[in-house]
């Protein structure tokens, strides 16, 4: 499954604060339209609101409920965690927090 970036997708994801855009762009192109309109169902919320919660860049203050993250997670039947785009750290910085 593709994504609909021709560049380096592990980019474009990274600096994103919750993986629902990677979620959405590894459904089949057919699907991805029809998602959008049912998650905005599923949580009450226009598209742009779902835009805005989909593009949260890491170290924003804005940030998604604990509730709303519960429904996006049960959508794409996984975890809220996995909804959680953590950075992973640098060796260096990894080894730094185990001194």
């Amino acid at each position: 499954m593709g994504t609909r970036d021709n560049g380096d997708p592990k980019n474009k994801y990274d600096q994103l604060k919750y993986n629902i855009q990677l979620k959405l762009d590894n459904l089949p192109k057919r699907d991805y339209a029809p998602a959008l309109e049912e998650l905005c169902q599923l949580l009450g919320i226009k598209r742009p609101m779902l835009y805005t919660i989909r593009n949260y860049k890491l170290g924003e203050k804005g940030a998604v409920n604990s509730d709303r993250l519960l429904v996006i997670a049960n959508f794409f039947n996984c975890t809220v965690d996995e909804l959680i785009n953590r950075p992973t750290p640098s060796p260096a910085q990894a080894t730094k927090k185990a001194s």
